[in-house]
């Protein structure tokens, strides 16, 4: 479970491409960075462009290709309104206790 996200959405792809079995679920702000419609940043410092700032969407799908499940709870994407999309994979859990159960079960 991660509020800062992504130190964490990278560190989980690193740890990913060693084989690590993990998931992910993403809470509260965080959850902004999975929704749909997010376009790419870039920074400029004087006459330098930086066109590599991080966009988590693609973070994010990098870490489900290598088989990684992300997920945010109802609650969270709530916040963001009504019209709130998902990028595609990105599961929706209830409750943070529930997919804790679930996955001491796997």
């Amino acid at each position: 479970m991660e509020e800062q996200y992504a130190n964490i959405v990278w560190l989980s792809e690193c740890m990913k491409q060693m084989r690590a079995n993990h998931n992910l679920l993403l809470m509260g702000a965080a959850v902004g960075g999975v929704l749909k419609g997010q376009t790419r940043k870039s920074i400029t410092i004087g006459s330098i462009t930086i066109e590599t700032v991080t966009h988590l969407p693609d973070a994010v799908t990098g870490v489900m290709e290598k088989g990684a499940r992300i997920w945010v709870l109802q609650r969270d994407l709530d916040a963001f309104g009504p019209s709130a999309e998902l990028i595609e994979g990105v599961e929706v859990a209830q409750s943070a206790a529930a997919l804790i159960a679930a996955h001491e079960k796997a």
